[in-house]
């Protein structure tokens, strides 16, 4: 396909956030790893950085160090658009620079409860349940539990870091699985 043929190709645009594992190394140990030869025409390229990348789908690429982290953030150094799709599959999270030990926040998953208040015990189902739905919530300094609205601050910031266990991606592969699987 000639170059012209490409520009003449209708072309879509994207946005992409996906949670990945990255291992730096050459472009040669990376061709190797995979048990390929590195072409003639890049061997030129042999010694570039550049990142192993593991998708939760157990998918593997490469990509120039460079190109990756124009765009990669650490998970510790999140802005809140990404926090909250974290939060979404499952992880606390908090601000680096809150001040009260242990606080984080989490999305409390919707669904029906039982009535827990008079005040809408004429709404239940005849199970005697109400439907809620998601919300976030906070865990607070002395252990109790809020709901929780972020404020603009909190909106704009980009120091939000999940909380509380490691990045697995076994974890969140299987989190996902299972979420795929309860919404058939």
């Amino acid at each position: 396909m000639s170059w012209q043929d490409m520009e003449n190709k209708k072309r879509e645009m994207y946005i992409t956030n996906k949670v990945v594992e990255v291992e730096e190394m050459s472009r040669l140990e990376y061709v190797l790893s995979r048990g390929w030869e590195l072409p003639e025409d890049e061997y030129d390229l042999k010694d570039e950085r550049v990142y192993r990348v593991l998708y939760l789908d157990g998918y593997i690429s490469m990509c120039p160090k460079d190109k990756f982290l124009e765009d990669a953030r650490k998970l510790n150094n999140l802005d809140f658009g990404l926090a909250l799709i974290l939060m979404k599959r499952g992880f606390k999270l908090a601000r680096r620079g809150w001040n009260g030990k242990g606080m984080f926040i989490y999305l409390v998953i919707g669904g029906n409860y039982p009535v827990q208040m008079g005040a809408i015990k004429e709404y239940a189902d005849e199970k005697g349940t109400v439907k809620y739905n998601p919300y976030m919530a906070i865990k607070n300094v002395d252990n109790s539990i809020s709901t929780w609205v972020p404020s603009v601050n909190d909106c704009l910031a980009e120091d939000w870091q999940v909380i509380g266990e490691e990045i697995d991606f076994h974890k969140i592969l299987i989190r996902e699985k299972v979420k795929e699987i309860m919404t058939r």
